[in-house]
């Protein structure tokens, strides 16, 4: 068990320095690299349970249209980049929304105290 252990480490310790190297030579950046990780990861789930999709997270959070406001208010407006960058749909309807959505989650917050 030890030595597979050590091995796993040194095979991440390898992947993670080509990583950097990778970046270094600015060959890969680091959101390609997460994002291609993510396509093969979800790709390895489908084929392990398929199943089939009805709708996008465009159509779910588009109607009714209050529903990504919801979204960005209970994730925090400071999600909506990361939202936004899940497709180039997504981004253009929430593009559109971006001045709605900042002015509803804007917030006051009032401090105060006694003598």
């Amino acid at each position: 068990f030890r030595s597979l252990r050590a091995a796993v480490l040194q095979i991440r310790e390898e992947q993670a320095a080509l990583l950097d190297c990778l970046v270094a030579s600015e060959l890969v950046s680091p959101q390609s690299w997460a994002a291609q990780l993510h396509r093969r990861r979800f790709a390895a789930a489908l084929r392990s349970s398929p199943c089939s999709f009805e709708a996008c997270l465009a159509d779910v959070l588009t109607e009714p249209a209050h529903v990504a406001l919801l979204v960005a208010r209970y994730a925090g407006f400071q999600t909506v980049p990361a939202i936004r960058a899940t497709s180039s749909s997504f981004a253009q309807s929430f593009g559109t929304r971006a001045r709605a959505l900042e002015e509803a989650l804007t917030r006051l917050y009032v401090l105060g105290g006694s003598d």
